[in-house]
């Protein structure tokens, strides 16, 4: 696995309540069908292992060559690709509209580490780098978003 990747997995589902209210078992699933996809296969990606809840479902992708790096744009690609078939494929018709919100938010392009962010930007966290940068945003749609039952 990449050493800027943590052993531990990556913690992207943490700002996405209702992402982690499908349940490790469902997050699990949908990540092997994505997987099973045209383009999880271009990427190298050959399965993704979700942890359990109580660790936050964390993610470890692995993959058939090197996984890109953290500042990589490809590894950006590859998650808005699973965060797209998980919200298509594990959401209801009732959810689209969030469902939506949380592709635009993980769709914006990351910054990397050493960047300086443009200024002004048009709130806090929209400017940080990397997955961080991802987080961040993701808190602050949600702070704008009604609460969804769980499933």
């Amino acid at each position: 696995m990449d050493s800027q990747i943590p052993a531990t997995g990556m913690m992207v589902f943490n700002a996405f309540p209702s992402i982690r209210r499908l349940g490790q078992a469902r997050l699990q699933q949908l990540c092997d069908e994505w997987t099973a996809t045209a383009e999880a296969r271009a990427y190298g990606i050959t399965s993704i292992a979700v942890g359990d809840e109580d660790a936050g479902f964390p993610i470890r992708p692995r993959s058939s060559g090197a996984l890109p790096d953290v500042t990589d744009g490809r590894l950006h690609k590859i998650l808005v690709g699973l965060f797209t078939h998980i919200v298509e494929h594990g959401f209801s018709a009732e959810q689209e509209v969030l469902g939506r919100r949380i592709i635009e938010v993980v769709s914006r392009p990351l910054m990397p580490p050493n960047a300086t962010p443009p200024a002004p930007h048009p709130g806090p966290g929209l400017a940080q780098p990397g997955l961080a940068g991802m987080v961040q945003r993701a808190q602050a749609m949600r702070a704008s978003l009604p609460t969804v039952p769980r499933q």
